[in-house]
């Protein structure tokens, strides 16, 4: 089963950032959009400003899927059964990005566990088994060493989500918390 990638269905007025956004995918920074609702084929997801928790339908995800910085959408990808949307939250220096996979089918949503090395710059490809894989860097703050900087720098993590909706991190399952 092929995946595919499209810009997450917005607001008119916020199609020329994503368009931008999207042109500019290769830079570690080039993640953040500014969106507050996300349309797929299954239903709407909001970030509700207040408490900047994710939404489906009006409701918050439990667990919930809440930004430590800015929630936003970074890729919808579409399978013939469900709607996959890239949820990244854009946090500060000491966590920079962690990522969530939101599912959306005509029975209901389901979510991944938030994961992530904390590293703002990530790589995203499909597979042709229906599999969406997130390789980055390791991660060390900037209270860090710069040894500690140049160990986590060198350490890969790859997040791969498979098409039955398991995430594992380098082979592991990574677990939803509770």
């Amino acid at each position: 089963m092929t995946l595919r990638s499209t810009p997450a269905r917005r607001a008119p007025a916020l199609g020329l950032v994503m368009a931008a956004a999207l042109l500019t995918l290769g830079s570690p920074r080039a993640f953040a959009q500014d969106t507050t609702t996300i349309t797929t084929r299954f239903g709407t997801l909001q970030v509700d400003g207040a408490s900047n928790e994710l939404q489906y339908r009006g409701r918050p995800f439990m667990p919930p899927i809440a930004g430590e910085g800015r929630l936003s959408a970074l890729r919808t990808f579409q399978a013939p059964d469900r709607d996959i949307v890239l949820v990244q939250d854009l946090a500060g220096t000491a966590c920079p990005a962690q990522f969530t996979f939101v599912t959306l089918r005509r029975e209901g949503v389901t979510r991944t566990p938030t994961f992530g090395s904390c590293s703002d710059s990530a790589q995203i490809r499909t597979g042709s088994n229906g599999t969406i894989t997130v390789t980055m860097p390791g991660f060390a703050g900037p209270s860090e060493s710069p040894a500690e900087h140049r160990r986590a720098a060198s350490r890969r993590h790859v997040f791969v989500l498979a098409a039955d909706g398991t995430l594992t991190e380098n082979g592991k399952p990574v677990p939803l918390p509770r």
